[in-house]
């Protein structure tokens, strides 16, 4: 059935669409600009992982223990490289007098990331009850998000350690397991337009 669902709203790219990739176009909707953040998140991904300025450590306080969840948005911030002026504002106002932990934008576009540490207590859920339910719900966002988890591993130290999934869910190893479960507690319907991501640390 949702294979069904998923080929019914199947739309082929435009000529346009086509063009406007190949030339390196800005992002003309908040898809397009959340598959560029999405892509600037994997590169950060390489960089952290094999650069020789083991940037991955600032990550961690000077004791080897993960830093706060904020300092962790801020350092994301600081890290991103965006294009075509794409800008990241930490603690953006949405709808509701919420704030989103980073809102970037383009012009008229917006799309909302909310950020995690993985030992957060609304881990599992937040993707839903946060992001989907406050955040996407932004006119100029137009139902799109990303949920950012900060992963540090299943040997974090206390206070870091990673908060275990609902039953009958076990808790994963690795961080692609963990994007993999995530996905997976996203309603379906909504699984095309809420992004999950998670960085391994």
């Amino acid at each position: 059935q949702r294979r069904a669902i998923t080929e019914q709203k199947f739309q082929s790219a435009s000529l346009d669409d086509i063009l406007r990739a190949l030339e390196d176009r800005p992002p003309q909707n908040s898809a397009e600009l959340q598959a560029v953040i999405l892509s600037e998140l994997e590169s950060l991904q390489k960089r952290l992982k094999g650069n020789s300025t083991n940037t991955i450590s600032r990550f961690y306080t000077d004791e080897g223990k993960p830093r706060t969840e904020n300092d962790c948005r801020d350092l994301l911030i600081d890290l991103l490289r965006p294009p075509f002026g794409i800008e990241p504002i930490p603690e953006e106002q949405m709808p509701r007098g919420k704030r989103v932990d980073i809102g970037l934008r383009l012009g008229n576009l917006r799309v909302p990331l909310e950020a995690k540490g993985q030992w957060n207590g609304k881990i599992w859920r937040a993707s839903e009850t946060q992001l989907d339910a406050l955040y996407t719900i932004d006119h100029q966002a137009d139902g799109r998000g990303i949920y950012l988890v900060f992963w540090f591993g299943r040997h974090a130290p206390p206070g870091r350690r990673l908060k275990h999934p609902p039953s009958p869910l076990v808790a994963p190893e690795k961080p692609l397991e963990m994007k993999a479960m995530l996905e997976g507690l996203v309603p379906p319907g909504r699984r095309d337009s809420v992004a999950i991501f998670v960085l391994d640390l």
